[in-house]
This record gives structure tokens, sequence and C-alpha cells, in this order.
């Protein structure tokens, strides 16, 4: 499948490129047409990186971490009387600062987003297992 989809994509290009020089008019405008939106599109995923990673430098994730502190806290607070989710909360509050210092750790390295969708996932995991101790502390 993989391959199937290289072939194409380099189908697709040859014919383009063929068009561009050797077409007709009209086949030489629509090929015109297609770089200049291919041309738009990479320029647009250059601007939402840069605007993505202003957002990170400025602490758009760290804002993420804040909300997840005072959840671990209030949940902290209801398991106080339960040692077992209090071991399960303790565990989120561990998971939640290795996420920080990572971070942090890749936000000092390049001053840009992470290249790290694994972090991104960790996060995920981290609300998703938040959310269902809070379920289990309402039965």
């Amino acid at each position: 499948m993989k391959s199937l989809l290289k072939l194409a994509f380099w189908v697709v290009l040859a014919i383009l490129v063929y068009n561009y020089f050797a077409g007709t008019a009209s086949e030489k405008e629509t090929s015109q047409k297609i770089f200049g939106e291919v041309k738009n599109l990479a320029v647009s995923v250059k601007d939402l990186i840069s605007s993505e990673t202003e957002k990170y430098n400025n602490g758009k994730y760290d804002v993420a971490i804040s909300k997840m502190d005072d959840i671990i806290g209030k949940l902290k607070h209801s398991a106080s009387e339960n040692a077992d989710l209090l071991h399960k909360v303790n565990d989120l509050e561990q998971r939640k600062e290795n996420l920080s210092k990572e971070l942090e750790i890749n936000k000092s390295k390049d001053n840009s987003v992470t290249k790290n969708p694994a972090l991104k996932q960790d996060f995920k995991d981290l609300l998703k297992d938040a959310e269902n101790l809070m379920q289990e502390m309402d039965k």
C-alpha cells in the first residue's frame, strides 16, 4: 500500500512537470496553478509551525501543566482517606512531574515545539488516567 502511494505520487508529479513544460496552454496553466497552491500550502504549514513554536515558548503547555496540578491537588485531597487511591494520585503526580521536566528539556534544547509526539501522547494518557481515577473515586 505504501509503495502504491509513493508510485502514485511520483506519477502525478511527473505528469505535472511534463504538463508544466511541454503541455498545451491549458495544461501549463493548470500545472502552474497547482504548483502555486502547493507553494501556498508549504507557506501555511511553515506559518503554523512558527505559530505553535511561539505559543509553546510563551507557555501554552505550561498552562496545561498548571491545570493538571490543580486536578491532582483536588484528587489528592479527595483520596486522603484511601491509601490505594492516594497511591494512584501520587503516581499521577510523579508522571506529571516527569512530563514537565521533559517539556522543559525540549524547550531549552532548541527553543521550539517538541518534535517528540510521545510527549503529547503521554500528556493525553495522563489526562485520561486522571479522568478514570476521578470516575473510580465517584463510585
